[in-house]
This record gives C-alpha cells, sequence and structure tokens, in this order.
C-alpha cells in the first residue's frame, strides 16, 4: 500500500467520522442513554405565627428531626387568655340580656292580652247599655202616651225621662270605654312589637359576642404551632424572648423523603424521555454509591438555549426544565448537592 493511497484512506476515515459525529449531532441520532448534571431540591416549608405576641418557646435547632403535631414553637398566652376571658364574660352579658328581652316580650304579650280582653268586656258593656236605652226610649213613650190619656201621673213620665237619660249616659260611657281600651290594646301591640325587634338586635349581639369567643379560642390555640410535616429544621429564624408578628417565620422546615434533581434536558430528547422512566442519580466523589428514581415532571415550555445555531438556518437548541424523584435519598443526598443524573433511553 502506497503512502500516497494510506493518506488518501485516512482522510476518508476522518472525513466519514465527522460526518457521522455531524449526524448524531443534528439528526437525533439514538443513544442508549442520556446522563447530564443536576441539582438536589426538597420541599421547603416556613412555619410561621399566625398572630402577633412573645415567643416563648423554640423547641428546635437546625438538623433536627421533627414530626408532623410536633410543637414546634410558642407564644405566650397571657394576653389571649385574657382576651378570651374577656370575650367569654362579654357573652354572658349578652346572653343575660337578651333572656331579660326575652321576659320583657313575655310581660308585653301579656299586656296585649289583657287588653285585648278589656276591649272585648267594653264592647259587650256597650252592647248592653245600647240595649237598655233601647228600653229605656220604649217605656218613655209608653207612658208619655199613659199621660197623655190622663192614665198616669207627671211622676211616672218623669220617672221614665230620667231613665232615658241614664241610659243614654251608660250607654255613652260605654262607647268611651271602647275607645279607651282600644287604644291601649294597640299601644300593647306597639310594645310588643317594640320587644320583639330589640330580641333580634339582641340575638345578634349575642352572635357577635359568640364570635369574639371562638375567635379568641383560636387566637389562644395558635400560640401553640405545630409542624405539619415530618421533616428536618433547615433554617431558625427567632429566639424565644422576640416578639413576632403574625406570618413571621420562626423555622424553616425541609422534606428530606421527597428530594427530587432537577435538570435541563436538551429538547432533542423531549420525545424519548417520559413521566415515568427510570434515572439513576450518583455522585461525582461516591462512585460505587447510585440512587434510583424516575423522571415525574418534564416542564412545557423550553427555556434557555443551549446551542445557538442560525447561521446555517437552523433554530436555536433548547432545553426544558425536568424533576427525577429519589427514592429513598437516606441520609447522604441533601438539598443543593450537584449530582449526575443517567436515563436510560429506548
Amino acid at each position: 500500500m502506497s503512502k500516497k493511497f494510506r493518506i488518501t484512506l485516512l482522510v476518508a476515515i476522518i472525513a466519514a467520522a465527522g460526518a457521522f459525529l455531524l449526524y448524531y449531532r443534528y439528526s437525533g441520532e439514538k443513544t442508549n442513554e442520556f446522563r447530564t448534571t443536576g441539582m438536589v431540591e426538597a420541599v421547603e416549608t416556613s412555619i410561621a405565627s399566625k398572630i402577633p405576641g412573645r415567643l416563648a418557646a423554640v423547641n428546635f435547632r437546625e438538623g433536627e428531626p421533627v414530626k408532623a403535631g410536633d410543637v414546634i414553637a410558642n407564644i405566650d398566652p397571657a394576653e389571649h387568655e385574657a382576651a378570651l376571658g374577656q370575650a367569654e364574660a362579654s357573652l354572658k352579658a349578652a346572653k343575660s340580656t337578651l333572656k331579660n328581652g326575652y321576659d320583657a316580650a313575655e310581660s308585653a304579650r301579656a299586656q296585649v292580652d289583657a287588653a285585648g280582653a278589656d276591649v272585648e268586656r267594653a264592647k259587650a258593656d256597650a252592647e248592653r247599655a245600647a240595649s237598655v236605652l233601647a228600653q229605656s226610649e220604649k217605656d218613655l213613650d209608653r207612658a208619655r202616651q199613659l199621660f197623655d190619656k190622663g192614665v198616669t201621673a207627671r211622676s211616672e213620665l218623669d220617672n221614665a225621662v230620667t231613665a232615658r237619660d241614664t241610659a243614654r249616659a251608660g250607654l255613652g260611657a260605654a262607647k268611651a270605654a271602647v275607645s279607651s281600651s282600644g287604644a291601649l290594646y294597640v299601644a300593647a301591640k306597639a310594645g310588643l312589637s317594640q320587644s320583639m325587634g330589640r330580641i333580634e338586635t339582641l340575638k345578634a349581639d349575642v352572635g357577635v359576642a359568640e364570635s369574639a369567643v371562638d375567635l379568641a379560642k383560636t387566637r389562644l390555640a395558635d400560640t401553640v404551632i405545630k409542624s405539619p410535616v415530618d421533616a428536618v429544621v433547615e433554617y431558625r429564624t427567632l429566639e424565644p424572648g422576640e416578639v413576632v408578628a403574625a406570618g413571621t417565620s420562626i423555622l424553616t422546615l425541609m422534606d428530606t423523603a421527597g428530594m427530587w434533581v432537577r435538570l435541563d434536558m436538551d429538547e432533542r430528547l423531549v420525545g424519548r424521555v417520559k413521566p415515568g422512566d427510570k434515572a439513576f442519580i450518583t455522585l461525582e466523589y461516591m462512585p460505587g454509591k447510585t440512587f434510583e428514581g424516575g423522571v415525574f415532571d418534564i416542564g412545557r415550555e423550553g427555556e434557555f438555549a443551549v446551542e445557538r445555531d442560525v447561521t446555517r438556518g437552523r433554530q436555536d437548541i433548547r432545553t426544558f426544565r425536568t424533576r427525577v424523584r429519589v427514592d429513598g435519598p437516606d441520609d447522604v443526598l441533601k438539598p443543593g448537592m450537584t449530582v449526575i443524573v443517567t436515563i436510560p433511553l429506548g
């Protein structure tokens, strides 16, 4: 084999290798795995006070494990206990006033019933008085006829006139009694209506007082601050004795059991990697230690470009943020670590 032929063959091999690499790079030629670096992340939960007050205790420090339901911190309850006592006293007073209102309404209702009975009696008396007057007028007519005929004496006529006048006066008094009792009945009904309206106002006052008690109880309960999750204390922001405002963070917890790895995946691999695919996580300084996991989230929008290649008519190659769940991270992996992720490709 001549030297010229060997040079020509070498150039051809290099050219073929270059063409293969270009094809692999830009044509999406399949490989067996996707390997890249990622960062370990975990859910962080900031534990804050719902109410203002002075910290009486903070029960955990950085690095200590916390179970869901553990009391993390306590706010001095004295002020809130006093507020609850005052609210309960106000509620008791409001209920007492409402009871008095019901008693007043019952009294007003009794007055209405009594006034109604008086009206009925007055009407009955007026009917009897009208009947007496009618009879006395008949008797007067008969007495006048007898007197005109000379059958009776003048005294008999005078007695009949007197009886008629007395009956007429009695009817007038009975009618006045009907009017008076009717006015008293109307006044009694107005008093009952006013009492019932006052009851509605007092019931509303009791409702407000009950709400104030519920709020005071809630705030007193909020002086005990509990962990909502199993986690590890990442930061301890405040110390006992400090005054906190509502919403002020006291501790930051990290859920190390649910850690994941965030990585950026080349858009040319999006069609070959899907949620549920297995992944393997390793540390550069611990080559023998491998954690298994799985892809559970692939971003819906491309982010920054890993390659810019517009000069030859091709679009920028962008990445998609991808998250990989870590199964059993134990105590080795820590949030913020840089790890190596390998995802087998089908």
